[in-house]
């Protein structure tokens, strides 16, 4: 997070483009005349410079816009995670996981889940409840080839408004001879140091090219951390007063300051283990006819805890109404106790006595499993080429365990309370972090229970798929081929989620009753707000010492130590509070979940047209596609019939806390059906032989997500709004009018300059949290001492709006080179390759008192790698930069309405690798990942209001490498 602003890329692009281009132009002809008498087709993919020259050829090669990524050799792609490999192509962006790795893939600024993933041709499933395709799920090595289709054509499968993502694994008959390959790594991450295993092995055997096998297999098994600074939001408005009477009308007005939410700093540990296998079997007897299998399987269970220390501002304010939203107010005993920020109006320095600290732990796991198996036939009959194929694909996220049991439960949220006297937030220095000093040992201190959250969650996705595509190559000068054809998929996603009552045994009480004879502590040692602090009594050796090395160390300033919660142990001792409580109350039950079906029927054709317009040669890809639509919605929700008031805990507007009673479950369906017709264009005119003009044209969809999808309802009553959200099977596609055109000059085989615009009209977007309505849910027979018989709880659900338009436009911009012709002869061997996007979006709308308002996702991004290929040795320096952009607005509903903006924060990343060629069968790899050590980081309106800053830490790999 060096660069600040994408103007250094620019001037950096800018100079290398003209240099470059200088020199490659007084060597053109030269590299031309060499380029033309190599067949791109018999390119031996191996080392960095193979790869790159393989990838332009593809690129040259297709009629719309297409950028690819190819393995350097056998189980090497670029980089060792696929989403990484991505990102070094110009328009593509990744979201990282929990240990910096990347996991999703944006294409032009939109998500994963406007990107369709397709393995071998087959879309694949995922185990998460969106579309959006985890990368994580799939070990590199077993890749040959991604190709990035961001342009449609009408044999493309529909869906995507970002990209077409397709995987290739190795086939045996690609290579003329069978060889094994065995790989061992260690892989070290330098936060957490430690030192990690991966083992891999991959073997193929071609038989007299008639038919092949071809196996892999993965195994790795990893432990990280990270560590993370959060503030939830800041408080604007909050009213100052100064004085000591609990009567805010006898106290001194002082004026208004932003209060930060909280302070959160916390140690994530993670631990992954993944195994992936895969299988190729082709058979070919004939020319005319070729049968090939392929199966997939891939197991990826990742668990991580964090350990968090927290100081809330909240509890410094008391509370009023206003306009039905809350209106804060904060008292300091002495106007020495706190300073202001006159620039900025946020609070710099807060002296708060008698403070209460929570300590968190949370537990999340992830075991995931992916399966994939297709069947394939090629067979040619006279003009006719025709393909057929029938592939089944699953994934889930399930640990196999009773979810409503302890051991079943993949989701622990752990939370205690100490009062540690007197903390001191301090930024006065104008840091990212405030410094925050506390009085007392944390590890020392008496704790009382707060809360304890346990869920479930497990998700199931299967997706059938069969397709027939048929070329014909008619007997005409004009037409290349015809292609047309047909196929059907069924996708059916289930997702189901269970909960237990986080307050179980909170506030000193079991249930919402007090039971006598309990250990109670009071936590509160003056009077602070009102509040209650009564709280069950924490046996001592819950809590320990932990000493986590280097906290936030990239970041100057003093944070708080997090201690460890012996969490097992304090759940065994809130189920000997109350057995019966435990078991029923705090344990998951089923809260509700989705099943979504899906089936997709469609039919396209295109022509691809040849000819010669104005002596040049060019390629017309004109077709349609139409496609059925069928959505059914089923399922069971979980109801709320009635509501527990306690009124001694008060919500942040002061009503009291609502804890919601839920019936049995009921089921519930729903149909949906819709069609589409998708038209496309591609032209590309190779105006020179070096030289290509591409214009394309297409409408796209991209369906809603499948868990938008659920009629599922749930009930939350929070400590800000009180809401009832749904699902809404009716939701209708996005739609895309999207336009591409670009140039692209190819100097040599290994040297080229593209540019690219795009524009994408996105329609039907859906936005969450529209309020369609009001339910009243009456109060139980529980704890309810107020006069309150029922509860206004708002209905939200996502709706379609058809008067929005997302309008997202930008200039792809590449360049690379070889050197090899302008370096002195012993220099040979060096290159590079730059990649920068211009990218721009707006939301607007037919509405005519509408703001235009900006789409979140959208930023400019540069890439740029720097290599050295000589054979046998073979070096790469990678770059990645993505310029800040804005991600979602963050509503602090206050009597002042304020609404933050949030943005991520710009980020740079330095990536190395190394492969030595020791001899024909050992090769020695090194790879070093985030080499500067860089992080990422969210901030609220201006840069200044950090709302979270999480990093990783650097990850090097060493490797050895024995082939035969």
């Amino acid at each position: 997070m060096r660069i600040k602003t994408s103007n250094d890329c620019k001037t950096i692009i800018g100079s290398i483009f003209l240099l470059s281009s200088a020199s490659a132009y007084a060597n053109q002809a030269e590299d031309i005349e060499t380029a033309k008498n190599d067949n791109v087709e018999v390119i031996e993919v191996r080392g960095v410079a193979s790869s790159l020259k393989k990838s332009l050829a593809i690129k040259r090669d297709s009629v719309g816009v297409v950028d690819s990524i190819v393995a350097e050799d056998v189980g090497q792609l670029p980089d060792d995670n696929v989403a990484e490999a991505l990102q070094r192509i110009s328009g593509v962006t990744i979201n990282r996981d929990n240990q910096g790795r990347g996991q999703t893939v944006s294409v032009r600024g939109l998500p994963g889940s406007f990107n369709v993933t397709l393995l071998n041709g087959r879309k694949l499933a995922t185990e998460n409840a969106g579309r959006d395709f985890n990368f994580d799920v799939l070990s590199s090595g077993l890749i040959s080839q991604v190709d990035v289709l961001k342009t449609a054509q009408a044999s493309t499968l529909e869906g995507a408004t970002g990209a077409t993502i397709r995987i290739k694994t190795r086939r045996p008959l690609d290579t003329e001879k069978s060889y094994f390959q065995f790989n061992v790594e260690n892989v070290y991450k330098d936060l957490s140091e430690d030192h990690n295993p991966k083992i891999s092995a991959y073997s193929s055997y071609n038989f007299d090219d008639v038919w092949g096998v071809s196996l892999g297999a993965v195994y790795s098994d990893t432990s990280g951390r990270n560590d993370t600074f959060s503030n939830r939001f800041y408080i604007p408005g909050t009213q100052i007063f100064v004085g000591t009477s609990p009567e805010q009308s006898e106290n001194t007005f002082m004026g208004l300051g932003n209060l930060p939410g909280n302070n959160t700093f916390s140690s994530t540990e993670v631990h992954t283990k993944r195994t992936s296998l895969n299988i190729a079997l082709e058979y070919k007897p004939t020319d005319s006819l070729g049968l090939s299998f392929d199966a997939l399987h891939s197991t990826y269970d990742d668990r991580s805890e964090s350990r968090s220390s927290e100081f809330f501002f909240e509890q410094l304010t008391s509370t009023s109404s206003r306009d039905g939203l809350p209106l804060f107010s904060a008292t300091f005993a002495d106007a020495s106790d706190y300073s202001i920020d006159p620039e900025t109006n946020d609070f710099d320095m807060i002296r708060a006595d008698n403070s209460i600290y929570r300590l968190k732990n949370n537990v999340n796991t992830r075991d995931t499993k992916t399966e994939a198996y297709g069947l394939n036939i090629d067979y040619a009959i006279g003009n006719f080429l025709i393909n057929g194929d029938i592939s089944y694909s699953s994934a889930e996220d399930d640990n196999g365990n009773d979810p409503t049991s302890l051991s079943g439960t993949n989701s622990r949220a752990i939370t205690i309370e100490s009062n540690v006297g007197t903390v001191v937030y301090d930024n006065t220095g104008g840091g990212d972090i405030a410094a925050l000093t506390i009085e007392r040992d944390l590890a020392g201190s008496l704790y009382g229970a707060q809360r304890a959250e346990l869920g479930s969650r497990s998700t199931f996705d299967e997706v059938k798929q069969a397709f027939v595509d048929v070329k014909w190559q008619p007997d005409l000068d004009f037409i290349n081929s015809i292609d047309f054809g047909a196929g059907s998929i069924e996708q059916t996603k289930k997702s189901i989620s269970y909960g237990g009552m986080r307050d179980t045994f909170n506030n000193g009480q079991v249930d919402n009753q007090v039971v006598p004879g309990l250990d109670i502590i009071d936590l509160d040692e003056s009077s602070l707000t009102g509040r209650n602090l009564n709280r069950f009594r924490i046996p001592d050796g819950i809590v320990t010492p932990t000493n986590i090395d280097s906290l936030l160390s990239q970041v100057n300033g003093q944070f708080p130590s997090i201690p460890s919660i012996d969490t097992d142990a304090l759940l065994a001792f809130y189920r000997s509070l109350d057995a019966d409580a435990f078991d029923n109350r705090l344990l998951p039950n089923r809260r509700g979940g989705f099943n979504v079906a899906e089936k997709t029927n469609y039919i396209y054709a295109q022509a691809n047209i040849i000819g010669d317009l104005l002596g040049h040669d060019y390629h017309l890809n004109v077709g349609a596609r139409y496609v059925q639509t069928e959505v059914t919605s089923v399922g069971t929700t979980t109801p709320a019939i009635g509501l527990n008031v306690n009124p001694d805990v008060l919500n942040n507007d002061g009503t009291p806390f609502i804890d919601v009673i839920y019936g049995e479950e009921q089921p519930f369906s729903q149909t949906n059906k819709y069609n589409e017709f998708l038209p496309s264009l591609n032209f590309q005119w190779n105006l020179y032989d070096d030289f290509v003009t591409r214009v394309s044209a297409s409408r796209a969809i991209t369906r809603p997500n499948l868990g938008s999808l659920s009629a599922s309802e749930s009930v939350n009553a929070g400590l800000i709004e009180n809401t009832v959200n749904r699902g809404n099977p009716g939701l209708k596609p996005f739609l895309a009018e999207q336009v591409d055109l670009g140039f692209e000059w190819y100097i040599s085989e290994l040297s080229a300059a593209t540019i690219v615009f795009y524009y994408k009209d996105i329609r039907n977007f859906p936005e969450s949290g529209i309020q369609t309505g009001i339910q009243d849910i009456p109060v139980g027979n529980g704890n309810n001492p107020t006069n309150i018989t029922s509860v206004p709880f708002v209905v939200r659900q996502t709706v379609s709006q058809p008067a929005r338009v997302d309008v997202i436009k930008g200039i792809e911009v590449s360049y690379q080179q070889k050197l090899d012709n302008w370096l002195p002869e012993n220099w040979e061997g060096f290159g590079y390759v730059l990649n920068y996007t211009l990218a721009d979006g707006e939301t607007l709308s037919k509405d005519a008192d509408f703001t235009p308002q900006p789409i979140s996702n959208i930023s400019d991004s540069f890439n740029g790698s720097i290599y050295y290929d000589i054979g046998h040795f073979s070096a790469r320096l990678a770059y990645t930069y993505r310029d800040k952009f804005f991600s979602s607005y963050v509503n602090v509903p206050t009597a002042n309405g304020r609404l933050y903006d949030q943005f991520s924060d710009s980020q740079e990343y330095l990536d190395f690798s190394a492969n030595y060629d020791v001899n024909e069968n050992l090769k020695l790899k090194l790879a070093a990942n985030n080499l500067t050590d860089e992080g990422s980081r969210r901030f609220l309106n201006e840069r200044f209001r950090t709302r979270d800053l999480v990093y990783f830490g650097r990850t090097y790999t060493f490797g050895l490498q024995y082939s035969f």
